[in-house]
């Protein structure tokens, strides 16, 4: 396996902190000469500065999980402590059994690569991990479909669940929810008041009304799981809520994808939707972009300002002409939902964003990453400035035309650690065991 670091000079830009400080005093003329030589110096300085800055994003330990079976994950989240949680599904036994045909597990390793436990839960039927969250207090909350009984009982062909297990693995509630229809989970949030928010899509009438083939829903529980609402919108096509995120207020954003005129004409095909959620949930300050093609959102994030970054794929031409089979695209809107810029990369394969995230240590900076080169992957994970620009790249290479390292999600915690998750078929960072492992990656 071989890492590559391209710095942000050699990297054409197409398309997820410390500031210095120092007091001036004007000089005399007779000491022009000697400031001259001085900021010369000072300039060396700090070329030398930002450039090893650039490069000193280096891989500290990555190590890889896995059973005799298949596993996927697709995100994960780190604690206070620095403790990093996967969540995701396997049809093996990652846990202490197997429950049916695909079970959900819970992997909690500490900052070392050091795997401390794993949860395995499920029904008798196959059970499908799509996005997971977590409060202050350390609990992990999870949503995904499941086609069997996982809460009470079963009320469709696919039902959602969502379930919420403690920092030490155990469950503490799993709840079911459903039409008579398929009814799918995929993003969850934690608010700031430890409410949890779930969306997804519905063929049936989750809500008070159903608006067409398949709908955008938002679900509300209590920390204990108990329903507060569901809202359901859409067109009269399909349309489904993908993701979600906050700003400092609280407020409560989620992107999606729809056929139809979400807010403004469609742009082709499938295209994007960000929304603001109300107190009871009902979308307002609509944003809707796209292509002529497929344009599927990924991940969400809201700054400080207020600013709503989306990332995700492309098969058209968002932002610049098509690369490949499918670009990555990332796309940054202010409140009122106006894009102020946009970027589109990628390769002659298939590519998307998988992750954004942000923090207090990258003052506006914040991280992405993703998967490039589909098949065989190739992991991504890169900072950009607020304004767009890219900071610096790290790739993740598997040795070998049968190796992958299909990157996901991107976190950092309260050291500045940054933490990446992905699937390989390879002997990445040890031994396979078995078709597909999950690996985790620290960088400094």
């Amino acid at each position: 396996m071989k890492i590559i670091m391209n710095r942000a000079c050699f990297v054409k830009d197409t398309n997820t902190d410390e500031q210095c400080h120092a007091s001036y005093v004007r000089p005399s003329t007779t000491s022009f000469a000697w400031m001259r030589k001085g900021l010369m110096t000072v300039c060396l300085s700090l070329a030398c500065y930002f450039g090893s800055a650039q490069s000193s994003v280096n891989v500290i330990w990555g190590k890889q999980y896995g059973c005799d079976k298949e596993v996927y994950v697709r995100n994960h989240m780190i604690d206070r402590f620095g403790n990093v949680y996967v969540t995701g599904y396997t049809d093996g036994k990652m846990g202490e059994r197997s429950f049916g045909k695909k079970d959900g597990f819970v992997s909690k390793i500490d900052g070392k690569g050091n795997l401390l436990w794993s949860s395995q839960f499920g029904s008798d039927q196959d059970d499908d991990i799509q996005g997971s969250a977590m409060d202050d207090a350390g609990n992990i909350y999870i949503t995904g479909t499941t086609d069997g009984v996982l809460g009470e009982k079963k009320f469709g062909k696919e039902d959602i669940f969502v379930a919420k297990f403690s920092s030490k693995g155990k469950q503490l509630w799993i709840k079911q929810f459903g039409t008579d229809s398929v009814d799918i989970g995929l993003g969850i949030l934690v608010s700031k008041d430890q409410s949890v928010y779930v969306t997804g899509s519905t063929f049936g009438k989750l809500g008070s009304t159903s608006q067409g083939n398949e709908d955008a829903f938002v679900m509300k529980l209590t920390p204990g799981g108990r329903l507060v609402y569901v809202q359901q919108f859409g067109t009269s096509l399909r349309d489904g809520g993908d993701c979600l995120a906050q700003d400092n207020a609280g407020r409560i954003y989620l992107a999606g994808r729809t056929f139809g005129n979400m807010n403004s004409s469609n742009k082709g095909m499938m295209d994007c939707f960000i929304c603001r959620l109300d107190e009871q949930g009902k979308p307002i300050t609509f944003a809707q972009l796209g292509t002529e093609s497929f344009d599927v959102p990924t991940c969400l994030m809201v700054d400080n300002q207020d600013n709503v970054y989306l990332g995700g794929t492309t098969a058209g031409n968002l932002a610049s002409s098509q690369l490949g089979e499918g670009d990555c695209f990332l796309v940054k809107l202010n409140r009122k939902g106006e894009i102020l810029w946009n970027k589109q990369f990628g390769t002659d394969k298939h590519d998307s964003v998988k992750g954004i995230c942000s923090s207090k240590l990258l003052g506006d900076n914040f991280l992405v990453s993703g998967v490039m080169n589909l098949p065989h992957a190739n992991a991504f994970v890169r900072m950009y400035s607020g304004d767009g620009k890219l900071i610096w790249e790290k790739k993740i290479i598997p040795e070998g035309v049968k190796g992958d390292a299909s990157g996901k999600n991107v976190t950092i915690d309260r050291l500045g650690n940054i933490y990446h998750v992905g699937l390989t078929g390879f002997d990445l960072y040890g031994r396979l065991s078995g078709t597909h492992d999950f690996y985790l990656v620290k960088l400094k």
